[in-house]
C-alpha cells in the first residue's frame, strides 16, 4: 500500500522529502487495521500540519484520493447505529470498535483515551489486570486515533474473551474529559 499526505504548505514537509510534494507514510501498523462487515479498514495517523489532500492505494493496482469528510464516509460504510453517542459516536461490529467524531480539534484528538474492558469471567483477564478487575487498552486506543478533514476516527480490536461491559473516554491532567459505559457489540 501507499499513503501520500500533501500539506497545505510545502514548508511543512521534512527536509528528507526534498523533491517530493508529499509525505510518504506507506507503513501502516498491523494493529491499525481491522475487518468490519466484510470491509477492510485501517487508521493511519496524519502529521500535525494542515493537510490539503491524502492519496492512498496499492502500487500498480489502484489509487484513490480520500474525501475530506472521511468520518462521514466511514459512518455510511458501517450502515449501523452507534452503540453509544457521546463526545464520540462509537460503532461496534464483531470484535471491533470504531470511534468517530466530527469537528474534532487537534487538542481533542491529542487527549489520551482510556478503554477498560470488564470480562464476564475475571479469569479471562491478563494476569496483571486481574487485581484491577478490568483489561486496560488505553495505550492501544490512544495510538490508533487519526484526524482527517476535521474529524477524528479510531479503530480498536477487542480481545477474544467474553466481555460483560466496556467503559471508555478521554482524560487530561485535570481528570476525565468524558466517559461512557456500554455493552459490547454482538
Amino acid at each position: 500500500f501507499f499513503l501520500h499526505v500533501y500539506p497545505r504548505d510545502a514548508d511543512d514537509l521534512s527536509p528528507r522529502r526534498e523533491g517530493l510534494d508529499f509525505d510518504n507514510l506507506d507503513r501502516i501498523p498491523r494493529h491499525s487495521a481491522a475487518r468490519i462487515d466484510g470491509n477492510c479498514v485501517a487508521v493511519a495517523l496524519l502529521p500535525g500540519y494542515p493537510v490539503a489532500r491524502v492519496r492512498t492505494g496499492q502500487v500498480d493496482r489502484w489509487g484513490v484520493e480520500v474525501p475530506p469528510d472521511y468520518a462521514g464516509v466511514r459512518r455510511e460504510a458501517l450502515a449501523t447505529e452507534p452503540l453509544v453517542r457521546g463526545e464520540f459516536a462509537i460503532y461496534g461490529e464483531g470484535r471491533t470498535l470504531t470511534y468517530v467524531r466530527d469537528g474534532c480539534t487537534e487538542e481533542e484528538a491529542a487527549a489520551p483515551f482510556f478503554l477498560h474492558l470488564y470480562a464476564e469471567d475475571d479469569g479471562d483477564l491478563p494476569d496483571a489486570r486481574r487485581a484491577h478487575g478490568f483489561d486496560n487498552l488505553d495505550a492501544v486506543l490512544t495510538r490508533n486515533v487519526g484526524r482527517v478533514g476535521g474529524s477524528c476516527v479510531a479503530i480498536v480490536d477487542l480481545p477474544d474473551y467474553p466481555i460483560a461491559r466496556i467503559r471508555t473516554g478521554q482524560y487530561d491532567a485535570s481528570g476525565e474529559r468524558w466517559a461512557v459505559e456500554f455493552a459490547p457489540p454482538e
